[in-house]
């Protein structure tokens, strides 16, 4: 992506998508202020919201946490455990290493600690898509 798409994307709001499956790109990687969880930025890639910005999940890594979930989530964007080992577990190398990752994941809805309304997926809902 060059810098006038990713200007483009970031401008682009989060939108909330209907449950169903979606094939997603990650665009970019939010990593949360204690260094412990990620929030992928994806676009939607095909189908009726073609081009949508969503957020289908924040992986936690704290210890002892949802880390073993977030691991899987990982497997389903098709990251090996060799280049997962190869990070040292360093959130902003993980980070890294999902972005431009091609998924094909079954999105549902719940509401957040917030309040509002997200987009969610079980753990290992993820399908790798080949690129």
């Amino acid at each position: 992506m060059d810098r006038e798409q990713a200007e483009r994307f970031a401008e682009q709001p989060v939108v909330l998508l209907d449950p169903g499956e979606y094939t997603l790109r990650i665009e970019e990687v939010h990593i949360a202020e204690d260094r412990l969880s990620i929030r992928p930025l994806c676009v939607v890639v095909g189908g009726d919201s073609d081009g949508k910005k969503v957020c289908p999940e924040t992986y936690d890594f704290h210890e002892g946490g949802e880390n073993a979930a977030a691991i899987r989530n990982l497997y389903g964007w098709g990251a090996s455990e060799q280049e997962l080992m190869s990070t040292g577990g360093d959130i902003k190398s993980i980070g890294a290493l999902l972005e431009g990752r091609l998924g094909r994941v079954s999105l549902q809805q719940c509401e957040s600690k917030t309040g509002e309304v997200v987009n969610t997926h079980e753990a290992g809902a993820i399908k790798p898509v080949e690129q």
